[in-house]
C-alpha cells in the first residue's frame, strides 16, 4: 500500500505540473507585435484599450502593401488578410465603431463601397469616419433627395397613357374676344328687318384636364329692329315690335372627355332679354344644351341630347346626329337643329380657309312693351325663323378667326305671349364675325 500510495502521489504531482503550464497556442498576448514596414522591422503598435483587455479589440495589421489598416476582430470568424485602406501615420491606432468595418471575410463579397461618401479616413494617427458617412447606405450611385419616393409606373398593354401636356396645349385665360354682326333685310309693310351687333369675351378656366377647360363667356347684344307696322285681319289687330331689344348674358360651356370614346357637350346660359323698358322675372331666361358624344371611329362621332330654348312656343328641342370626317379637309355635321358641311380650301401659313354651308333654327325671345295698345302689360315675344347660308371661315391657329356668310331666312314668325302672331316675308341676310 505504501508503494501504491507513492505511485499515485507521483502521478498526481505530474498531472498538476502539466495543467499548471498552458500551451503556447492557447495564449492571447497583448500588445501584438507589428512591423511598420514591409521588411518587418520598426517597432510595435499598441491597442488603445491597453495590454490586458480580454474583449474583441481593433488591432492593426500589415497588408502586402505595407499600409496599416484597422480591422475588427470577431469571435464569429477568424480574420483573413486585411483589405487595403487609408494610410495611417505611425502611432497609436484608435478603434472605430463596429458600424463601419472596411474588411470582408475571405470568400464573401458585399458589393462596392457605399456611395454616400468616402470611408473612414486617418486624422492625427486615428481612423475616424467623416460626419456625413453612413455605413448602412445601400451600395450603388447616390440618390438625390426627393419629397416622395415612388416606384416608376410602367404602362401595360391596354392601359391608357395620359397625353403629354406642353406649353402650347395649355389654354390661355382669355381665349377669345369676338364681334359678331348680322343684318336681315326688311323695312315696313310685311317685312321685318334686324341689325344685330354682339360683343363677347371667352375665358378658359382649367378644371381637371387643361385640354378641356370650362369656357365662360359674358356677352352683350343690341338688336335694332325695323317693322312690322301693319294690321292683320281677321280680327283687326295691330302688331308691332319695339325699335330695339337687348341681350345681356353669361354663358358657360364644357366639353369633358371621360374616356377616349365617350365625351359630352354641355352648355348653360343665363341672361336678361328685354327692351329694358321694364325688366320682369320673364326677362330672365335660361338656355343651354346637353349632348352625349360617342366616338365610334377616328372619323365618326355620334351626338344625342337636347337643346333648351325657353321661348314662348318652343321650350325644348331634341338634338343630335352624326359627325363624319372622311379626311382632314372635309367635315360633315349632320346635326339637328344646326347642320353644317365644311371643306378646307387652302392653308396659307398658319391660317386655314374653309368653305361651308349650314342650316340653323334662328331667332330669339325678349320681354317688350307694346306702345300701340295702352295699358297692356309687359309680354314675352318670340322671333323664329329657319336659315340657310354659305360662307367662308378662316382660322389662324391660336390667333385670329373670322367668317363672312350670306343666306336666306324663311318660315319667319313673330309670336306674342298672348297669341298674337305675325309672319314676315322671306328675306336674305349677311353675317360677319371677327375674333382674336
Amino acid at each position: 500500500m505504501t508503494r501504491t500510495a507513492q505511485i499515485v502521489g507521483g502521478l498526481a504531482i505530474l498531472w498538476l505540473g502539466l495543467i499548471a503550464v498552458p500551451a503556447h497556442g492557447q495564449r492571447v498576448q497583448f500588445p501584438t507585435p507589428l512591423s511598420t514596414d514591409a521588411s518587418g522591422s520598426g517597432g510595435t503598435a499598441t491597442t488603445a484599450v491597453g495590454t490586458t483587455s480580454r474583449f474583441p479589440a481593433v488591432v492593426a495589421q500589415v497588408p502586402a502593401g505595407g499600409s496599416l489598416v484597422s480591422v475588427q476582430s470577431s469571435p464569429a470568424y477568424a480574420p483573413g488578410p486585411a483589405a487595403a485602406g487609408p494610410p495611417v501615420s505611425t502611432g497609436p491606432v484608435s478603434p472605430v465603431s463596429p458600424a463601419g468595418p472596411s474588411y470582408a471575410p475571405p470568400g464573401q463579397s458585399f458589393g462596392p463601397a457605399p456611395a454616400n461618401g468616402p470611408g473612414p479616413a486617418a486624422a492625427n494617427g486615428s481612423i475616424l469616419p467623416p460626419p456625413n458617412w453612413d455605413p448602412y447606405a445601400p451600395p450603388g450611385p447616390a440618390q438625390p433627395p426627393a419629397l416622395f419616393q415612388q416606384e416608376p409606373v410602367i404602362p401595360t398593354p391596354g392601359m391608357p397613357v395620359e397625353p403629354e401636356i406642353t406649353f402650347e396645349g395649355i389654354q390661355r385665360f382669355l381665349k377669345e374676344f369676338r364681334v359678331d354682326y348680322t343684318w336681315l333685310a326688311g323695312n315696313g309693310g310685311n317685312q321685318f328687318g334686324d341689325n344685330d351687333i354682339e360683343l363677347s369675351a371667352t375665358f378658359a378656366i382649367p378644371l381637371i384636364n387643361p385640354q378641356t377647360p370650362l369656357l365662360v363667356t359674358p356677352g352683350f347684344a343690341m338688336n335694332f329692329l325695323n317693322g312690322p307696322v301693319t294690321s292683320i285681319t281677321p280680327p283687326v289687330q295691330d302688331v308691332e315690335m319695339p325699335g330695339h331689344v337687348f341681350d345681356a348674358y353669361l354663358d358657360t360651356a364644357w366639353h369633358p372627355q371621360v374616356t377616349p370614346w365617350l365625351g359630352a357637350d354641355l352648355a348653360f346660359r343665363i341672361g336678361v332679354y328685354s327692351d329694358f323698358t321694364e325688366v320682369t322675372t320673364e326677362s330672365i331666361r335660361y338656355t343651354g344644351n346637353g349632348l352625349v358624344v360617342l366616338t365610334l371611329t377616328p372619323c365618326i362621332q355620334l351626338k344625342a341630347g337636347v337643346v333648351y330654348l325657353d321661348r314662348v312656343q318652343i321650350k325644348m328641342l331634341p338634338a343630335g346626329g352624326l359627325i363624319w370626317t372622311p379626311n382632314p379637309d372635309v367635315r360633315f355635321e349632320v346635326l339637328f337643329p344646326n347642320p353644317r358641311i365644311m371643306k378646307r380650301l387652302a392653308t396659307v401659313g398658319t391660317t386655314d380657309w374653309w368653305l361651308y354651308a349650314r342650316g340653323e333654327y334662328g331667332g330669339d325671345s325678349w320681354t317688350v312693351k307694346r306702345t300701340i295698345l295702352p295699358g297692356e302689360p309687359i309680354q314675352q315675344v318670340d322671333y323664329n325663323d329657319l336659315r340657310a347660308a354659305v360662307g367662308v371661315n378662316f382660322d389662324q391657329h391660336h390667333g385670329v378667326t373670322g367668317l363672312l356668310e350670306a343666306g336666306v331666312a324663311f318660315d319667319r314668325e313673330i309670336l306674342y305671349e298672348n297669341g298674337d302672331t305675325f309672319r314676315p316675308d322671306t328675306t336674305f341676310f349677311l353675317r360677319a364675325a371677327f375674333g382674336f
